[in-house]
């Protein structure tokens, strides 16, 4: 009696031959994997140290890893942020603050008071073009330690204009007349500057009073009552 013991094929298994990414877990950057072998498109690193994970990617030097997720991420709640990685080389804090480790330059730069800006350095030298400087509280100007405070107006008729609180009037005042730099020193006093004109005291009614005095007494009376 002949057995017949029909065989079917299901299918026809081979061997794989797209390579397995594997995950390395290291403080320092591997150049292996942890066998000893070659380093795969798609291998994974995780920097145990940084808690940062990288990706190994072919290229044309061999390969090299690549950031794909930053250090451990905090939920977002109610009343702060959550962490979050914006481009490369920006972070935002879970409290809203933002670091950045590379910043790029303004492509193109812009022009402030005169002075080009595109991010690279910071602003030094004079502020040219300005208008009018409105600030929220009092207004200080210093100058260095040892150094004057200059102010120079090119105008010889409207020279420096000092306004009253609502502006509908000025002060102004000249030195176009100077040849050289001249010294005014004010008294450690208060009170009001009085113009010649206020002074109604001549020499020919100050010899008359001191002529006409009997003592000092009444010579202090007499100039009081000019």
């Amino acid at each position: 009696m002949s057995y017949y013991n029909p065989i079917t094929t299901i299918a026809s298994v081979g061997t794989q031959s797209t390579p397995i990414p594997v995950t390395i877990a290291s403080a320092t950057e591997p150049t292996t994997r942890e066998n000893g072998g070659t380093l795969r498109q798609g291998d994974n690193w995780y920097n145990t140290t940084t808690t940062v994970d990288h990706i190994w990617i072919i290229n044309s030097a061999g390969g090299s890893w690549k950031i794909v997720g930053t250090a451990a991420h905090s939920v977002a709640t109610s009343s702060r942020l959550g962490s979050v990685m914006v481009g490369s080389g920006i972070n935002v804090t879970p409290f809203g603050s933002i670091s950045v480790a590379n910043a790029p330059t303004l492509n193109p730069g812009v022009t402030l008071w005169g002075n080009y800006f595109n991010g690279s350095s910071d602003i030094v030298g004079n502020i040219n073009s300005v208008g009018v400087i409105t600030g929220s509280g009092d207004l200080v100007l210093k100058s260095g330690p040892s150094s004057a405070l200059f102010f120079r107006c090119f105008s010889t008729t409207n020279q420096y204009m000092f306004n009253n609180s609502t502006g509908s009037a000025a002060g102004n005042l000249k030195f176009e007349n100077l040849t050289t730099s001249r010294t005014y020193s004010f008294p450690d006093a208060g009170g009001t500057l009085a113009l010649t004109s206020d002074i109604t005291i001549n020499l020919s009614s100050l010899k008359s009073v001191v002529a006409a005095s009997s003592d000092f007494a009444d010579f202090q009376t007499r100039i009081a009552a000019l």
